[in-house]
C-alpha cells in the first residue's frame, strides 16, 4: 500500500505541538490553495461543435497528483521523496534552522534597540546581560523580559529586580501589580496592589511573540522544510511561557468583606478590565469570574458566560475546521504548513479570543450569503 505520510516525522512534532490546531486549519487552506481555472471560452462555430460531443478534460492551476508511490512521502520543497530520505532532509532543515536562529538571536542582542537586544538576550538566556540592560532601562518591556527571564524571582543575580519597580515604570498595567499582590513587598499590601490593578488601563505580560517571529523576513525567506523546523522551535518556546498567578484576584473578590462598596467597587474595575481590555481566552474566564464575584446581575453573569462559551466553541471550531476531509484528495505538505502559518499569523495578531471572535464574523458572513 502506498504510504502517504505528510511533512515526515519533523513536521509531525510541529502538529503535535500545535495539536489540533494545524491539522484543523487544512480546511482553511482548502479556499487558498485549491482553486480551479475557468472553462476555455468557444472560439469559433466548428470549435463549439466539437465541444458539444467531446468531453473537455479540466484544466488547473497545477497539475493533478501522479499516483503515489510505495514509501513515498510529501515534503514542501521537495516533492514526493523516499521515506529512506526523508530523515537525511530533516537532518539538514534541523541543521539550516538553528544557524537561522543562532545568526537571528546574536543579531537581535547586538542591536542598538533596546527591546531587539533585550530579546535576542532572553533568547539567549543571556539572564545577567539582560538585567544590566533593564536595570539602566525605563522600557517597561525590557524590564518585564528581564524579571520573565529571572522566573519571576528575586534569587541570585535576579535580586535586584522586582514587580515593585516594573509597576513603577508601568503603574497603568495591570500584570506588574498582580505579580505584587502575590508577595507583597516593600511595604505595599496585597489589597493595595489589587487596588491599583483595578485602576490599570490594560493587561500585558510582554511576553515575546514567538508565533509573531515566523512572518519576520529572516524567517520567511528561509526554504519550507526550515521554515517548518522554525515553526516548531517558536511554537515550543510559547509553551514554556508562564500562567500568571491570578489567585489573589479571586482570593480578594470572594471573602465576605466584597459586599463593602469600596471592595465591591475594586472587583467590578477588575471584571471590566478583563472582560474589555484582556484579548486572551483566559482573560475572557476570569473576567467571567470576577463579574460573578462582583455580585453582577444574574441576567448579565448569564448572558457573559454564553458568550464565553461561544467564544471557547468558536475557538475549537477554527482549529478543528467545519470542512469535512476529502478521502479522495491527498492534502499537501505545503498546504498544511501554509495553514499553520496563517493560523499562527493569526493568533499574533488577535490573540485567541480575536481569532474566536474572528471565526464567530466569518460564519456569521457566510450565513448571510
Amino acid at each position: 500500500m502506498g504510504k502517504t505520510q505528510t511533512g515526515g516525522d519533523g513536521h509531525k512534532g510541529l502538529l503535535i505541538l500545535a495539536a489540533a490546531m494545524a491539522l484543523a486549519l487544512a480546511a482553511l487552506t482548502y479556499f487558498l490553495f485549491v482553486v480551479h481555472a475557468p472553462e476555455d471560452k468557444q472560439t469559433s462555430s466548428a470549435a463549439g461543435s466539437q465541444a458539444s460531443t467531446t468531453p473537455v478534460a479540466p484544466r488547473w492551476l497545477v497539475p493533478p497528483p501522479r499516483p503515489i508511490a510505495s514509501g513515498e512521502t510529501d515534503l514542501c520543497g521537495h516533492g514526493w521523496v523516499n521515506q529512506d530520505e526523508v530523515e537525511g532532509i530533516r537532518a539538514e532543515a534541523r541543521a539550516a534552522a538553528d544557524r537561522t536562529f543562532s545568526l537571528l538571536k546574536d543579531k537581535l542582542a547586538a542591536s542598538p534597540r533596546e527591546r531587539e537586544s533585550a530579546l535576542g538576550l532572553y533568547l539567549q538566556r543571556s539572564t545577567e546581560s539582560l538585567i544590566r540592560l533593564a536595570s539602566a532601562s525605563r522600557d517597561p518591556q525590557v524590564y518585564a523580559l528581564a524579571f520573565l527571564s529571572c522566573g519571576y524571582s528575586r534569587s541570585g543575580a535576579c535580586e535586584s529586580l522586582s514587580a515593585e519597580q516594573w509597576a513603577k515604570l508601568e503603574p497603568d498595567n495591570a500584570v506588574p501589580w498582580l505579580l505584587v499582590a502575590s508577595a507583597p513587598y516593600n511595604g505595599i499590601t496585597r489589597d493595595d496592589a489589587i487596588y491599583r490593578a483595578s485602576a490599570a488601563q490594560r493587561v500585558d505580560a510582554h511576553f515575546p511573540d514567538f508565533l509573531g517571529m515566523l512572518q519576520w523576513p529572516e524567517i520567511r525567506g528561509q526554504a519550507p522544510q526550515t521554515r517548518s523546523v522554525l515553526a516548531e522551535d517558536l511554537s515550543g518556546l510559547r509553551l514554556t511561557l508562564p500562567t500568571l498567578p491570578l489567585s489573589p484576584f479571586y482570593r480578594f473578590c470572594n471573602v465576605p468583606s466584597v459586599a463593602e462598596p469600596s471592595h465591591m467597587s475594586i472587583c467590578n474595575n477588575l471584571a471590566k478590565l478583563f472582560l474589555d481590555r484582556d484579548r486572551t481566552m483566559i482573560g475572557l474566564t476570569v473576567g467571567v469570574k470576577l463579574a460573578q464575584s462582583a455580585d453582577w446581575s444574574p441576567d448579565v453573569v448569564k448572558s457573559l458566560a454564553e458568550t464565553k462559551t461561544a467564544y471557547q466553541a468558536a475557538y475549537q471550531a477554527a482549529l478543528a475546521g467545519r470542512m469535512p476531509q476529502t478521502a479522495d484528495r491527498v492534502h499537501s505538505d505545503c498546504e498544511e504548513q501554509a495553514a499553520f502559518e496563517h493560523w499562527a499569523a493569526d493568533i499574533a495578531g488577535l490573540g485567541d479570543r480575536g481569532v474566536a471572535m474572528k471565526y464567530i464574523e466569518e460564519t456569521a458572513e457566510k450565513e448571510r450569503r
